[in-house]
């Protein structure tokens, strides 16, 4: 018995050891040759230009409002917009940012950013995500730290792991910062203050969905009530809202009064100023699909005729 354990023991050690390395070394080239694996993704840039925002959110300081969420936000809320009406906003809206992942750019950005206002884009959908994409979205782009290797625990997902050491091992060998990331990707643009503009004015309509409920994991939810808190204490109001969908998309979703009855929870808490469902606001935008590029996020005409109506309210509801 004793004798086994010691094998098990060499073993284990062996793996940990050689698995990292074997990873490392034959990961960029099994990154070009798709066919071999589909446990190894790594995504420099990607279409939610990540490269671009990190290295831009790293140089921002003192900024009047953030915008936190998913590529509904990211595409969706025009910094642009903001700046013509005096204030300096930073997007840092990725790709499925789940409340984990919002955790992590909060813990790094927070401090430096020192915004006095957020603006948070509670995609429901995001609630009951693990998190992998956004994880693969980020981590594919950023420095790995132990809060890196945090997210990577709470994922477990050998994808998630195989990124972080791909990304570690360009860390350490200065590959890492030799990309340079395009500012223009087919129809979507890189905007400075995190903008990811789509210049797609054809609907795509392809996506046929059925009825479905959201069911919200519990650990999402309490890293959103964590990042609520943490953003109280350092006295920044906070703004929920749920951007305009399409229609289509919306009358899917079964439980809305759930999803709304939870955000709208928080304000009765004081944890944040107000949650508003701009679907239920401006109900008649999500019918104009002229303002979308897909059933969720908004093209360029789209981003910037909610980004007005959002800062009127934005306005009215700050007395800014």
């Amino acid at each position: 018995m004793k004798k086994f354990l010691v094998k098990i023991f060499f073993f284990c050690l062996i793996s940990v050891i050689v698995y990292p390395i074997f990873i490392g070394s034959l990961g960029s080239y099994w990154l070009t040759q798709r066919r071999l694996t589909k446990n190894l993704i790594f995504n420099q840039g990607g279409n939610s230009f990540m490269w671009s925002k990190l290295h831009e959110a790293d140089t921002t300081k003192d900024i009047d409002v953030l915008i936190l969420g998913s590529s509904i936000a990211l595409r969706g809320i025009d910094t642009r917009i903001f700046k013509e009406y005096g204030l300096k906003a930073f997007n840092l809206g990725s790709n499925y940012q789940t409340p984990l992942q919002t955790e992590y750019l909060l813990n790094k950005y927070l401090n430096q950013f020192s915004p006095k206002y957020v603006i948070w884009e509670v995609t429901p959908i995001t609630f009951q995500n693990r998190g992998l994409e956004s994880f693969i979205d980020i981590f594919s782009n950023s420095n790995i730290d132990k809060g890196a290797l945090k997210q990577s625990v709470f994922i477990s997902d050998i994808i998630a792991w195989n990124t972080l050491i791909i990304s570690l091992k360009r860390q350490i060998f200065d590959e890492f910062d030799n990309y340079n990331e395009r500012e223009i990707k087919g129809s979507t643009k890189y905007v400075q203050g995190g903008f990811v503009e789509s210049n797609n004015l054809d609907f795509d309509d392809r996506d046929k969905l059925d009825l479905y409920s959201i069911d919200f994991l519990e650990y999402q939810k309490l890293a959103f009530e964590k990042n609520l808190n943490l953003l109280n204490q350092s006295n920044v109001k906070i703004l929920l809202v749920q951007s305009p969908t399409t229609y289509e998309y919306n009358k899917c979703i079964t439980n809305w009064n759930y999803i709304n009855s939870y955000f709208e929870s928080f304000e009765e808490n004081e944890l944040i100023v107000d949650y508003r469902n701009y679907n239920e606001i401006i109900p008649n935008f999500g019918k104009d699909t002229s303002y979308f590029t897909d059933k969720m996020h908004l093209n360029r005409i789209g981003a910037k005729k909610y980004t007005k109506f959002l800062i009127d309210d934005f306005i009215e509801t700050f007395s800014y």
